[in-house]
């Protein structure tokens, strides 16, 4: 079974976790109780998704395509999708935020 996280390095893995190591011995361990600052840096998760809009050239003209944006990661540049205008981006630290949130519960 694949485990389907970003790796950077090596061996690091965009992920962190308490208690028992996962089955794929990927992410950095954190301490129960820890900030959401914490676990943000620890999961390698304190970057932000930004939003551009859809250009393209033809003959030296500059075109927009209004309908769709480009999503890409602020700390790597990284494109992560072409979506509709209409998408509403969720960032790292809010799911973050409600797993921490949900799991103390």
């Amino acid at each position: 079974m694949a485990h389907h996280l970003s790796l950077f390095g090596l061996d690091r893995a965009e992920m962190a976790y308490t208690g028992e190591k996962p089955w794929h011995g990927l992410g950095q361990e954190v301490h129960p109780g820890a900030s959401l600052e914490e676990w943000l840096k620890q999961a390698h998760l304190n970057w932000s998704y930004k939003e551009a809009p859809v250009q393209f050239t033809d003959q030296e003209l500059l075109h927009n395509f209004d309908e769709y944006k480009v999503i890409y990661r602020d700390d790597n540049m990284a494109r992560m999708s072409v979506v509709s205008n209409r998408y509403k981006t969720v960032q790292p630290a809010e799911m973050v935020d409600l797993a921490l949130v949900s799991c103390s519960s």
